[in-house]
């Protein structure tokens, strides 16, 4: 009896105490776990969600070359994807302040191509499991350096989070939506803002919202 009860807590243990990479990929979400949502967060507030999926394609060029200039090599296939995720991000604000074509769209574009040009790169000199690897990674190449990399950008995230000058309490918030274009009107009630709906009128839905998130972020 005790060891049918004890069967389903071995299924989940029993990968990572016998195999050192289950350990290393479980360790490595952990720290994605804790350095990728607080990022997410500002994005979703901005309404800049399309920009972590469009980086994550748009690094794909960068990190190819990198890989057929020196293989699986962590330093050059990281290096070539952060240019290549700046240049693509550059770009992409370029075109955006100097044609009709809103930020997100003209990124969702150049990340597209980008993507593209990466799958084109590495279909022309490499294999298609080398393709698939990386496309998507693979969870046997999560070797220690690469454990090392993942702390460091969790912790460099974490620390600039936590030394952020934290804007004002309820009274900053309030300020800040009076100033807004137009003005929301609200008042403060136990250190909590409350909007007064009567101020609102049909329509002004999206325009409180934005008031909102621009006075958060």
């Amino acid at each position: 009896m005790i060891e049918i009860l004890t069967q389903p807590f071995d299924l989940l243990t029993q990968p990572f105490i016998e195999f050192s990479f289950m350990r290393r990929a479980l360790v490595g979400c952990l720290a994605l776990s804790i350095g990728a949502p607080p990022v997410g967060v500002f994005l979703v507030l901005r309404r800049m969600s399309l920009m972590g999926d469009a980086m994550s394609h748009a690094i794909l060029p960068g990190a190819a070359i990198g890989y057929l200039i020196a293989g699986l090599s962590l330093f050059a296939m990281s290096t070539g994807g952060l240019i290549a995720g700046i240049v693509v991000a550059v770009l992409a604000g370029i075109v955006a302040r100097s044609t009709v074509l809103r930020e997100d769209a003209s990124l969702a574009a150049f990340y597209l191509v980008s993507l593209a040009a990466g799958v084109l790169i590495v279909s022309v000199r490499g294999s298609s499991i080398d393709l698939l690897h990386v496309l998507f990674g693979t969870v046997l190449a999560l070797d220690d350096p690469a454990l090392i990399l993942i702390g460091a950008i969790a912790t460099v995230t974490m620390t600039a989070l936590a030394i952020t000058p934290r804007r004002g309490g309820a009274a900053e918030l309030l300020r800040r939506l009076r100033e807004h274009e137009p003005p929301v009107i609200g008042r403060i009630v136990d250190e909590r803002v409350l909007l007064d709906p009567r101020t609102v009128l049909p329509g002004e839905d999206d325009v409180i919202v934005d008031a909102v998130v621009a006075a958060l972020v």
